[in-house]
């Protein structure tokens, strides 16, 4: 199973420019939002809901007219392989994305399975697509060009279903599931979902990472090689302190080690969590413990630090930063 940490901690870490830069782009609008939009909601019945999924594939470029490019099956084909499928889609939806089991992951898989959309052998990124509409808390749309580009390095497929089962659980598992449940993110996202004149395509927290997958593209950073460094996950619950890579129940995975590794914190840091060598994780906790203890977490706004004193010299000066944008300037003041 491959391992995206490092990916799981750039997205978090940079979900602001991400996200800005997705809707900057302004790329994706017209009939691509208004069904994908409509195809959400809970009030439509089961067939008309479909028929909105399948218009919304369509509308995302997955049917191309002319000889070439992605053909979808006729809409009978597709409603067909769902309708007796629909009392297991009621039961997936009832899972939450932290807490998926042994089970539940069959269920899905059946669902994966059972789905009959695009008439060429490659499956995952339709399959996905439907599966982001009919079950919008725990599945994203995944593509070639966007998703498998940042996670895989490259867009390649193998057109086998087993294996592209395997791969989009592991994409899910692996990466989008530790992304959504880091209680910072989870802050963030619930802001922009509620903004949804602002951000109409943040329909979901798995939507609004591949949202920022596709910011990060459209920033030009690159999806493959190269070696980002480590930074540091600001976890606001009480009690709690998590590194950028955590990875839920049933895949808990040893600490990355790059966090368990002592840094040094610089004079300035160092007035806030000690002069004292200490793993990232042990920083992470005493920073947000000064920050508790100080009453710095903004009251209204809860994902923006109020700085004092110590910290404005740690934010170079700025009187509020994000709780992103403090990841970033706090990783500046550790010495190498």
């Amino acid at each position: 199973m491959r391992e995206y940490g490092q990916r799981i901690s750039e997205i978090l870490n940079q979900a602001e420019p991400y996200h800005a830069a997705f809707y900057a782009a302004k790329t994706f609008d017209g009939p691509s939002l208004y069904f994908h939009r409509r195809a959400l909601e809970d009030d439509a019945d089961f067939a008309h809901r479909l028929e909105l999924i399948y218009a919304t594939l369509a509308a995302w470029g997955m049917h191309r007219m002319g000889r070439g490019g992605s053909k979808m099956l006729p809409f009978d084909e597709f409603q067909r392989s769902l309708m007796p499928l629909k009392g297991l889609i009621s039961e997936v939806a009832r899972i939450k994305a932290g807490e998926i089991g042994a089970n539940d992951w069959i269920k899905m898989e059946a669902l994966f399975r059972g789905i009959k959309v695009m008439k060429s052998r490659t499956s995952i990124v339709g399959n996905s697509k439907v599966m982001a509409h009919l079950l919008p808390s725990i599945v994203p749309p995944i593509d070639r060009e966007y998703t498998l580009r940042f996670l895989v390095g490259n867009t390649n497929i193998v057109n086998d279903l087993n294996k592209e089962w395997q791969l989009m659980r592991e994409i899910i598992s692996g990466f989008f599931i530790p992304v959504s449940v880091n209680p910072v993110f989870q802050l963030a996202a619930k802001e922009w979902m509620a903004d949804h004149l602002a951000f109409p395509w943040d329909t979901s927290i798995p939507k609004i990472i591949d949202n920022l997958i596709i910011g990060a593209r459209r920033l030009s950073w690159p999806a493959t090689g190269g070696t980002r460094r480590l930074e540091i996950a600001f976890c606001p619950a009480e009690g709690q302190t998590t590194d950028m890579a955590q990875t839920p129940k049933e895949e808990q995975r040893t600490p990355n080690a790059a966090f368990m590794k002592p840094v040094q914190p610089d004079d300035k840091l160092a007035l806030i969590v000690g002069e004292k060598p200490l793993p990232r994780t042990e920083l992470t906790k005493k920073l947000w413990a000064y920050i508790r203890k100080n009453g710095l977490q903004d009251a209204k706004k809860k994902t923006q630090i109020n700085a004092d004193e110590n910290l404005k010299a740690v934010f170079n000066g700025k009187k509020q930063v994000s709780m992103f944008e403090m990841t970033k300037l706090v990783s500046g003041h550790l010495k190498k």
